[in-house]
Order: structure tokens, then sequence, then C-alpha cells
């Protein structure tokens, strides 16, 4: 007992190609935009210029952190 797949006539159809390769080119697409993305992310940050702050600034900055840690930990 065989059993023979016969090709669906509407999937296959060369009327219906531009579906399956509308489809394919959309996940294509999506593949290549979340490989890319992280690479685009660090350019980005990369070309942003960071703000440089005093030394008074940065210790006011981590004097402030640490009372705020001293009250979340009750001490």
């Amino acid at each position: 007992m065989s059993v023979i797949w016969e090709r669906s006539p509407v999937l296959f159809d060369k009327r219906n190609r531009w579906l399956i390769n509308s489809v394919l080119i959309v996940a294509v697409l999506a593949f290549i935009g979340v490989a890319i993305y992280p690479a685009v992310e660090a350019w980005r940050e990369s070309r942003t210029p960071t703000a440089t702050s005093s030394p008074a600034a940065r210790q006011a900055e981590l004097e402030t952190q640490s009372r705020g840690f001293e009250l979340a930990l009750g001490a």
C-alpha cells in the first residue's frame, strides 16, 4: 500500500508563486534586520557624544547613589 502525495494545485500554482515569494522575502528581511540591529545600535551609540562631567559632579552623583542604597537597605 503506497500513498502518493499530490501537490496542492492552489498553493503551488504558477499564478500563486508571488504569495510564496512575498512570504519568503518578508522572512529574509526580518532575519537580516534582527541580525543587523545590534551592530547598528552599537554604531549609533559610538557616534553620539557622551557628556563629560567633572570629578566633583561625579563624586556628588556617587554620594547620592550611596545614600539611596543605604536608605533602600535600611542601614
